[in-house]
Parts: structure tokens; C-alpha cells; sequence
């Protein structure tokens, strides 16, 4: 198996994961730290090289054509070298090749879950054409 398809196989495993603890919840309770967690944190601040804003999916395709318009209040969304969206983020934090592993392991595992999402947290059964989509 080639690196490529290693970092595949690996992004799957990690989103089933992730995939079937939010299906066991049902519900998202909170997804920040807890408040007395970042009190902890903030007694002993730790060495901080670099900070970004990142947006992990850029619904828009390229970077250029971002045109949400709540983040641009405190970015330019198309220039800032903080800003990461979409493939910049992913490759940036797993190295070249990262964000098509990534996206071509949402779209095989897509299928399935999409199926449960539709019936078990929606209670409703899938309309047709909504599982013939792919990133």
C-alpha cells in the first residue's frame, strides 16, 4: 500500500469514528472546551509559533471565490496568510496530498453514513438523489 492510500485508510478510520460517536450521542452537546478547561490552560500559556483561522471545507471551491461575509469583518478572507480554507488547512496541518486523502475518504464512507444520518438522528428516510452527491 502506497502512502497515499495509507493517509486514505487512515482518515476513514479516524471520521467512522467520529461518525459514530456524534450517531451515539445523537446530538451534539458542546464542541468547545469546557470553560474551566481553558482556565487551566490560560495559568501556563504554551509557546505558540503559529495561529491561524481556519475553515477545514470551503463550500465555494477556491479560495478566491470565498464570499462568506461574517469572517471578512476581521479578515480578508482571499489574502490573509492566517486565513487556511479548504485544502490550504488540510495540507497544512497533514502535509501534500492530505486534503484529496481526505476527500476521497469522506466520499467512500459518505454513503453510509449519510443513510444513518437520514435515518436515525432525522428519523426520515433519504429523498431520492440525496446520496448521489460527492465533495
Amino acid at each position: 500500500m502506497d502512502n497515499s492510500e495509507e493517509m486514505k485508510s487512515a482518515i476513514q478510520s479516524v471520521i467512522k469514528q467520529m461518525m459514530d460517536k456524534v450517531m451515539e450521542n445523537a446530538l451534539l452537546k458542546d464542541p468547545f472546551i469546557p470553560e474551566k478547561h481553558q482556565r487551566l490552560y490560560s495559568m501556563e500559556p504554551k509557546q505558540i509559533d503559529e495561529a491561524y483561522f481556519a475553515l477545514p471545507y470551503n463550500p465555494y471551491g477556491q479560495k478566491e471565490n470565498y464570499s462568506w461575509s461574517f469572517p471578512a469583518r476581521w479578515f480578508n478572507m482571499k489574502e490573509d496568510k492566517v486565513v487556511l480554507i479548504g485544502d490550504e488547512f488540510w495540507e497544512k496541518i497533514g502535509g501534500l496530498g492530505t486534503y484529496q486523502a481526505f476527500i476521497s475518504a469522506v466520499n467512500e464512507i459518505g454513503q453510509e453514513y449519510k443513510n444513518r444520518i437520514y435515518r436515525e438522528f432525522l428519523g426520515i428516510e433519504p429523498p431520492t438523489g440525496a446520496l448521489d452527491f460527492t465533495l
